[in-house]
């Protein structure tokens, strides 16, 4: 395609050099010459320092018009450009060509483009029918033919010149648009068999309130950041999408925000690199030709402009990326006193799929953070940019948009919860719930007091059917002995396999209101068949429910995965007269590196004494590890501690739980212990050197099996520290474990309490 107007130049090629008439005076100086001259020079590619070099080298070197200068080409043409940079040079060519004006695209007039990119107009609101029709009896409201100027600009001045960047619309002013990102996200498609979405004809029947091709998930959209162009004025208002839907156009669940397509562009930060200088020609290709024109995406997320600069626009995971691929032609000239200028004389563009690189440095194309990821890489952007696009597209990992949606919703003063009644006992719960997880044991004697025998799942990121919901059993008698035998607690929270006594329909039954379990009434149906391998509760649901809506919804606590906003509760029985599990959390902590934390709780038992349910994870405390967890307090001088442990659930044979004394709470303290271990009976060890290892003083006692409750006893007097154990706890059934042991702990403050390791972090 050519064109005959004034600095225009379509599909032209001109010779790699050429020499304009020189008007040399009579200088001694060769090189004094050549400053007095007047040239230019013509290459082919992108104009920057290395192409310049080598056109003027062949020019310089030319034995016809050679100089005689002494100096080297690169030296002499640095001469000749004195303090003017190629990018000031190469940005003057841009800056004098005739820019093709954005607003003769449409040549609609008045606010269209404006309007246009906040969602509007007949090119976004235009929808085919059958009626009216024109003179030949065709459908008056066709898309691709009412927009058909966009496709001559396609085939002209976009891949042929210069479309400015719309500056003058609020989507895309410079003070909006500091970034060096925009994209666009669409809801809606409405053109029928172009491959794209699920528009099709006939259009009345089939493409009313259609969908793109979905390629993100949608987190949320706070109101303020676009208020600029979406004309929402609203300083704290916003939108949440907490679910995503499938891409499956063809069978959408519409669960959560419905198909959204989003797609975008990113540019340097030097004005005369491609990606920025045709920054226009790639929003009008990526907005109007491929998306609008071509595929049929219209309108906007409500509350947001549907394109603009990433500060107005909603967080996202993801957007798709188009590139700019130019072939360019330039013509530099150099005359005497008046220096450098530069005309751009040649224009071919190529839009491509963005090549860049993801999070983890692999390859990753049609990916818009990906791609300005290389930009920062390639120092075309600087780091703050790509840490702002990460904060709007926020990533694929399936927490992400969760993470984000909560981390806005907390500078708003909101965080996740469940206000519960008195009936039901937290047991276990994460995310942005509190972080709860009280064991098998404190568990068991709260379902062993349960009157209906019900564990309650609250799930503030599930769907609907599945936010709330109850486990019931079936057993005709469920003691304390058989619940220790069973691990519910983890079988509902953690399991991904089958387990003797978690049948579905024979052990247990799910419901989805706490009158239904009481009553056992509407059982949940499993048209997947129970799943015992994605857990609780095994892609089972309430009849009448698209079972779709049943995938995906379980959860688990070790290691975590699946849904995050999980808390677990037992039913309490109401109406018992005596004294009942209760559970109350209280202060401890842990030490060292553990890879889950622990919690310590408390309860009353019938006859008035206190009893205490502790978690753990952690390595080890031996050797150099020294990883646990500590319910303590801070005390001076000497110490005596004793406890009675009951039960010991144990991942490891070392497994440790016992009392200890420490000289701070930094792993590698100085400390002394005495311990039952998982299978190991009871000994006592020490460290006596901050940082140092552990040792032990005995050989491990054998007359302590697991299955035993030892007592077990620690003493600190002075310097010197001494371990007891006993069957009853009585005053005159004390075993020294081994020699006393010398450590100096204390000065002046120490630490003293329970403490437990599961020896195994991943537990």
């Amino acid at each position: 395609t050519k064109r005959n107007e004034t600095k225009r130049h379509y599909k032209m090629k001109f010779p790699t050099l050429s020499l304009l008439a020189f008007l040399l005076p009579s200088i001694v100086n060769a090189c004094d010459l050549l400053l007095d001259s007047a040239f230019h020079l013509e290459f082919d590619g992108h104009c920057d320092y290395e192409n310049l070099l080598e056109t003027f080298t062949t020019f310089y070197e030319d034995p016809i018009e050679s100089y005689s200068c002494t100096e080297s080409a690169e030296e002499a043409l640095q001469i000749l450009l004195g303090n003017t940079t190629i990018q000031e040079i190469c940005r003057s060519a841009y800056e004098s060509y005739d820019f093709f004006a954005f607003s003769d695209i449409a040549k609609m007039g008045g606010d269209f483009e404006q309007i246009y990119y906040n969602g509007g107009t007949d090119w976004n609101e235009e929808f085919e029918t059958k009626y009216p029709t024109d003179a030949d009896g065709n459908p008056t409201n066709h898309l691709r033919k009412d927009a058909a100027r966009v496709k001559q600009i396609y085939d002209t001045e976009a891949q042929y010149g210069l479309i400015e960047w719309p500056e003058s619309l609020t989507n895309f002013n410079p003070k909006q648009c500091q970034y060096n990102s925009a994209y666009c996200c669409w809801p809606k498609d409405r053109q029928a068999n172009d491959n794209n979405g699920n528009c099709n004809s006939p259009y009345d029947e089939r493409c009313h309130d259609k969908d793109p091709s979905d390629n993100t998930n949608l987190c949320y959209v706070d109101l303020e950041r676009g208020q600029m162009s979406s004309g929402h004025p609203s300083k704290n208002g916003y939108e949440l999408f907490p679910f995503d839907d499938p891409n499956d156009n063809n069978n959408p669940t519409d669960r959560g925000e419905g198909q959204i397509h989003c797609h975008g562009l990113a540019w340097s930060e030097e004005d005369s690199d491609a990606s920025a200088a045709y920054k226009g020609n790639n929003l009008f290709y990526i907005s109007m030709y491929d998306h609008m024109h071509q595929r049929g995406y219209v309108e906007n997320i409500p509350g947001a402009p549907m394109c603009a600069c990433t500060e107005q626009m909603p967080i996202v995971e993801r957007a798709d990326c188009t590139q700019i691929r130019a072939e360019e032609a330039f013509k530099i000239t150099y005359n005497g006193d008046d220096g450098f200028s530069a005309e751009l004389t040649e224009i071919d563009i190529e839009f491509q799929s963005c090549q860049g690189f993801d999070r983890r440095g692999r390859a990753d194309d049609n990916d818009l953070w990906s791609y300005m990821n290389r930009l920062y890489h390639e120092g075309k952007v600087s780091a703050n940019k790509l840490a702002y696009l990460s904060q709007m597209l926020v990533g694929e990992d399936p927490d992400n948009c969760d993470i984000a949606t909560d981390r806005f919703m907390k500078e708003k003063g909101y965080v996740t919860g469940y206000e519960h009644s008195s009936l039901w006992e937290p047991v276990a719960s994460k995310g942005n719930f509190d972080i709860l997880y009280v064991g098998d044991f404190a568990f068991n004697a709260l379902m062993n007091e349960s009157p209906n025998k019900i564990v309650r799942r609250v799930c503030a990121d599930c769907y609907e059917a599945h936010q709330d919901i109850y486990y019931k059993r079936m057993d005709a008698e469920l003691t304390l002995e058989k619940l220790d035998q069973l691990d519910i607690l983890h079988n509902i929270a953690n399991e991904r396999s089958s387990k003797a006594g978690h049948e579905w329909n024979k052990d247990f039954q799910i419901f989805s209101t706490y009158s239904d379990a009481v009553k056992g009434e509407n059982p949940w149906v499993c048209p997947y068949n129970y799943r015992y391998d994605r857990g609780f509760p095994g892609y089972c649901g309430p009849e009448g429910y698209d079972k779709r809506s049943f995938i995906n919804q379980e959860t688990k606590f070790v290691w975590p995965e699946g849904k995050r906003d999980v808390k677990f509760y037992v039913e309490r029985n109401t109406q018992r007269t005596g004294p009942q599990t209760e559970l109350t959390r209280v202060a401890s902590t842990d030490v060292g590196a553990v890879a889950f934390p622990g919690a310590t709780f408390e309860t009353t038992k019938d006859d008035g004494s206190l009893r205490l349910f502790m978690t753990a994870s952690g390595k080890d405390i031996w050797g150099l590890d020294d990883e646990f967890h500590f319910m303590h307090s801070t005390t001076t001088g000497d110490v005596e501690m004793v406890a009675n442990i009951v039960d010991l659930k144990h991942k490891s044979s070392w497994t440790k739980a016992g009392l200890m004394v420490r000289d701070t709470l930094d792993a590698g303290s100085k400390y002394c212990g005495v311990f039952r271990t998982g299978a190991n009976g009871v000994h006592v060890q020490f460290r006596p050197e901050t940082g140092g290892h552990t040792y032990h003083k005995t050989l491990y006692n054998d007359k302590v099996t697991p299955m035993t409750k030892p007592w077990l006893k620690l003493v600190k007097s002075g310097t010197i520290c001494t371990g007891f154990m006993s069957a009853t706890g009585e005053d005159d059934d004390w075993e020294r474990l081994g020699d006393p042991v010398h450590i100096e702990i204390g000065d002046p403050t120490e630490y003293v309490g329970l403490a437990m390791s599961a020896t195994n972090d991943g537990h």
